[in-house]
């Protein structure tokens, strides 16, 4: 998103699974300095993983502080995304399904998404993402907008 918002995107971009929002600013690609004391003693999580050795220390800490671990969470997403059975990508019903996400997407006031949120909302497997993403960008190429995908207003 950060590429985007310096190439010109605007708007909102929904991302994961779950949908969450992004918006899309002209503050998006602004680099901000910080001090690093500043910001560590403002990060509880940032302040234990200082002395870790290692990724799962690291984890650990983020479960006890946090509650969970993002890691976790990834790790869980792609165990279940392998377990899927693999089936053939049809352009015809990816394009019709992508048409009715792109529908619902625009009632939520969404401009752009991922590829990686296509695929999870056409309830693809995450091995079609890269076949999905060429299918898209050759059938479609208004609408991509390196390295997101512009959601068509309905104009």
């Amino acid at each position: 998103m950060l590429a985007a918002t310096a190439r010109g995107a605007r708007g909102i971009c929904e991302v994961r699974d779950a949908g969450l929002p992004v918006p899309l600013t002209d503050e998006g690609p602004t680099v901000h300095e910080v001090d690093l004391d500043d910001a560590v003693s403002r990060n509880s999580l940032a302040r234990a993983i200082m002395t870790t050795a290692t990724l799962e220390e690291a984890e650990a800490y983020s479960r006890e502080i946090c509650g969970f671990s993002e890691i976790d969470y990834e790790r869980n997403k792609a165990a279940w995304l392998t377990e899927r059975p693999p089936t053939k990508l049809d352009p015809d019903d990816v394009l019709s399904r992508l048409d009715q996400f792109q529908s619902e997407a625009r009632t939520r006031g969404v401009t752009h998404t991922t590829f990686r949120h296509i695929t999870e909302a056409l309830n693809l497997s995450g091995s079609h993402r890269d076949a999905l993403r060429q299918l898209l960008i050759s059938s479609r190429p208004e609408q991509y907008a390196t390295p997101l995908w512009r959601i068509p207003s309905d104009d």
